[in-house]
């Protein structure tokens, strides 16, 4: 008797089990009192980063960074008052307040499942909820190649006042919140912009005043000062000598 050879039957996974699958391994869970927060960029085939000129940035050599904190004081950035964003700036931070160094990320290349691509990721654990970070504070990703220097810097701030909320620290078995790109709310791009469809990123030309030097005087000023008071010396001594005179002819 002959047997037919039977088929191995591979039982098919929908789609989003298999996301499911997949985000579970790799979500792994953080620490205890503490939520992952991953924010990125890129990573998509033909996902394009133009700075504001419509040049394509290239990740070699860019000298872009990008950020994610928060801005204090109830400050609100507006694309009128970026000359002070930076005294308001606070990048997410430990429980003792020192900046995570996973809040700062550069503009290179990247690994994914479309092989290497463009852009910037990175993730950190919120540990707290102190303030600036309370539970549903806006959570800002600022992207800039110079912030400091007098000239012009290329910016972008992205955020989402529904998606960008800044979690309960302490919800540790709470999934990773994810801040990308594609989720970023175009119209709410203050400087900069994203594309609705969140495929296309471009930055903003602004105007950056430097730090302010304290005034020195220049050699100039100096020149000056010494006339100015050789002057006043001058006009006192004939009064001085005037009032001396009647004296002098008495003795």
């Amino acid at each position: 008797m002959e047997f037919a050879p039977r088929k191995l039957h591979i039982p098919r996974l929908h789609p989003s089990l298999l996301a499911l699958a997949v985000t579970g391994v790799l979500c792994a869970q953080p620490a205890d009192g503490a939520v992952t927060i991953r924010f990125s960029g890129g990573g998509l085939p033909g996902l394009p980063f133009y700075l504001s000129d419509g040049t394509t940035l290239a990740p070699t050599d860019s000298g872009i960074f990008f950020e994610l904190g928060t801005f204090t004081d109830g400050f609100v950035p507006t694309a009128d008052n970026t000359d002070q964003w930076l005294d308001h700036w606070v990048l997410v931070n430990d429980a003792a307040g020192q900046p995570l160094p996973q809040a700062k990320t550069p503009f290179t290349m990247i690994s994914s499942i479309f092989g290497d691509q463009a852009g910037f990721r990175s993730e950190l654990e919120l540990e707290h909820n102190n303030g600036p970070f309370a539970m549903g504070a806006r959570g800002y990703v600022w992207g800039y190649d110079n912030r400091t220097e007098e000239g012009a810097g290329e910016w972008i701030l992205m955020t989402n006042s529904t998606g960008w909320l800044y979690p309960d620290s302490g919800n540790a078995q709470g999934l990773p919140q994810t801040w990308s790109v594609a989720t970023a709310a175009a119209g709410e791009t203050v400087v900069g912009s994203v594309s609705p469809d969140g495929l296309t990123v471009t930055f903003g030309s602004v105007s950056v005043a430097g730090a302010v030097a304290v005034p020195e005087l220049s050699s100039t000023n100096l020149l000056a000062f010494g006339l100015l008071t050789f002057l006043v010396t001058i006009r006192r001594r004939p009064a001085a000598g005037r009032a001396r005179a009647p004296h002098a002819g008495a003795a």
